[in-house]
């Protein structure tokens, strides 16, 4: 019963070690290359992306604007020919009213004309016509009804000519407000066209913007296609680098080798980037008091159990991101950090050499790789206390 709490404390002890301490490690050289050049797409990649979502949304504001824009030229058009309509219409009416007025100046000039020469005869006749007029009369009623005759024949000549003036005038005044109405007409079409080429103006500024909005999105979607094959490349070469490291630290039982102390290496790679103990933070970000060993194994390598024991986590903790802890007994535990992908489960029994994970970049990391620590009782040590490569 004691030696269950014990190991309980001690589950506690390390799952709180995972996320206490933090580590990062250098980077093998290629694959640090390999993986600082993918992030780096990444980023290039995610910022197109952004940029691609903002340009839409300005294409799509554009785009209504433009069919607003549109709609608008539409309805100046409708506007303009009705003005013109009616700008003719009312040409057609002057012109009538014109061809009235000089109509009525010839009947008028004419009136005028008789008239005239009804006075100048009077006159010219004068007082010697009314004798003539009484003696060739056959009775005073007759001379009187010569008399009447004469006045009245002049007072309609004059009524008449009257008559003409008066209409002449009225149509004088129709013309006049035909032409003030058309007048205004002409200031409102003026006014009218002028706000359609406004219109048309801000819908090629418009169409403008919009069509280099569009190019702006073709040159983003070349950028996305352009890291993707960047993004693609450096995960090849990944993957056939950590293939070559995994065929290379082959064993004749396909496993890491083992010590004296029954641990064994737990990757193919054999290379350290990183030791136990006192050192300068890598990147900032990583320990000063290194709790393990960083060894420089590619992406997506296997990671084997250094030796048979219980899973007593498997999950993300802290700055060892996906950790997998295993107790063997003995009051030692083998800890794996910054797993790409975890393959055990808490509480899973495990063999020496059985795969539970493989290597990645999780946590604090500066790119794929193991880190491997060793705790005896609650206490880290070196692990190469009890493994070599």
């Amino acid at each position: 019963m004691k030696r269950k709490i014990k190991q309980k404390s001690l589950a506690v002890v390390l799952t709180l070690a995972c996320t206490a301490f933090v580590t990062t490690p250098v980077l093998a050289g290629n694959q640090a290359d390999l993986a600082a050049k993918k992030n780096q797409a990444l980023k290039q990649k995610a910022q197109a992306e952004e940029h691609i979502n903002t340009t839409q949304t300005t294409i799509q504001g554009l785009t209504r604007a433009l069919t607003a824009l549109d709609n608008k030229i539409k309805t100046a058009d409708q506007e303009i020919e009705k003005t013109n309509a009616l700008k003719a219409d009312y040409q057609r009416q002057i012109a009538a009213k014109q061809a009235e007025i000089n109509q009525l100046k010839i009947q008028q000039q004419k009136q005028q004309s008789k008239l005239n020469e009804r006075l100048r005869v009077m006159y010219m006749y004068g007082k010697e016509s009314y004798t003539t007029m009484m003696f060739s009369s056959k009775d005073f009623a007759e001379l009187v009804g010569r008399i009447k005759l004469i006045k009245s024949i002049a007072a309609a000549d004059q009524q008449k000519l009257d008559s003409l003036k008066s209409m002449q005038a009225n149509l004088e005044t129709k013309k006049k407000e035909l032409q003030s109405i058309q007048a205004n007409l002409e200031a409102t079409l003026q006014k009218q066209t002028q706000a359609k080429q406004d219109l048309e103006r801000a819908r090629t500024e418009q169409k403008t913007l919009l069509e280099k909005n569009k190019t702006l999105v073709a040159q983003y979607q070349a950028e996305i296609r352009k890291q993707n094959q960047v993004i693609q490349s450096a995960d090849n070469e990944m993957a056939a680098i950590a293939k070559a490291e995994s065929a290379a630290g082959q064993t004749t039982t396909e496993k890491a080798s083992s010590t004296s102390s029954g641990f064994k290496w737990p990757v193919s790679v054999k290379r350290i980037t990183s030791g136990f103990g006192s050192r300068k933070s890598p990147g900032g970000i990583g320990s000063t008091n290194h709790q393990g060993i960083d060894i420089g194994a590619g992406q997506g390598a296997p990671i084997y159990a250094s030796a048979s024991g219980t899973v007593i986590f498997a999950g993300t903790s802290g700055g060892y991101g996906n950790c997998v802890m295993i107790n063997h007994g003995n009051g030692v535990t083998t800890l794996y950090g910054h797993q790409s992908r975890i393959a055990v489960s808490k509480g899973q029994r495990v063999n020496q050499g059985d795969v539970i994970g493989y290597v990645g970049s999780t946590g604090h990391s500066t790119g794929p790789h193991l880190h491997f620590g060793i705790m005896v009782n609650g206490d880290y040590v070196n692990p190469l206390r009890y493994v070599q490569p």
